[in-house]
């Protein structure tokens, strides 16, 4: 455990370095597509990775290190990080402030550790296996209601036209049986929000792991649920679809999307 303390305490001492990086927009930025017209990389997509792996190389350099944009770097170490640069490009192309820096660490295909430096609140969350999770130094729990009837919850909209229509059929089958849908355009924004109990649940199919490696864990930590779409548990999360509840309407939630894709 201590190896996992280490290297997340390495992360974290980043976080003056990656807001930093994060506030360079306001500089103007580089922006390119690159499977479609609306999937968006930036030059600092590219800086921030680069600075992420080659901190982490710089003290763990038998790691192996998976980015969203420059692909792995294989090591031979039971340690594997996955970074997502900015999570919720569009988002901050746009400037709109729902974007982050997501940094999970894996060991041997069980998260164990990760870092989100939130742009939002300009707070650093993070987690442990074990030991909770943490806004700065502030401790997080999740909370939220009983009845699925009284909650809001996140859908994730994919960029993918296969999924984007599974997706929207189910909303249309499912809008009258929560209170009400939202999307952020940010995997880490919506995982934060569930592990804080401002939203009751998420649920995104398409997802990468660079994407939810980091949130999954805090909100796991804070104590919510986090299942793939079989109900299959948080050791191997690498499925497609991730949903993250506050606990109490997990069965009912996950059970309301499985109904309607059907």
């Amino acid at each position: 455990m201590e190896d996992i303390r280490t290297r997340i305490e390495l992360v974290k001492g980043l976080k003056e370095d990656i807001f930093k990086l994060l506030a360079k927009r306001d500089d103007g930025i580089d922006v390119s597509t690159k499977s479609s017209f609306n999937d968006l990389v930036t030059n600092l997509d590219k800086e921030i990775e680069e600075f992420i792996k080659n901190k982490i190389l710089e003290k763990f350099p038998d790691d192996s290190v998976i980015g969203e944009e420059f692909g792995e770097s294989d090591g031979s170490s039971k340690y594997k990080w996955f970074i997502d640069p900015i999570d919720g490009t569009v988002n901050f192309v746009n400037g709109i402030p729902l974007y982050s820096s997501s940094i999970g660490l894996v060991e041997n295909d069980e998260i164990v550790g990760g870092v989100i430096f939130f742009n939002l609140d300009k707070k650093m969350y993070w987690a442990i296996k074990g030991e909770g999770a943490y806004r700065d130094e502030e401790k997080i729990i999740t909370k939220g209601k009983d009845n699925l009837k009284d909650c809001m919850v996140i859908i994730g909209i994919s960029s993918k036209k296969s999924i984007l229509e599974e997706t929207l059929n189910t909303i249309r089958k499912t809008y009258d049986k929560v209170r009400g849908f939202r999307n952020f355009g940010a995997c880490t924004a919506s995982l934060l929000f569930v592990a804080t109990g401002i939203m009751d649940g998420y649920w995104y199919p398409g997802n990468y792991v660079h994407d939810f490696c980091a949130g999954a864990i805090i909100a796991k930590e804070a104590g919510a649920t986090i299942t793939n779409e079989t109900g299959e548990g948080f050791v191997k999360p690498f499925k497609n679809s991730v949903f993250a509840t506050n606990g109490s309407v997990h069965k009912d939630f996950v059970n309301m999307i499985n109904e309607a894709i059907k």
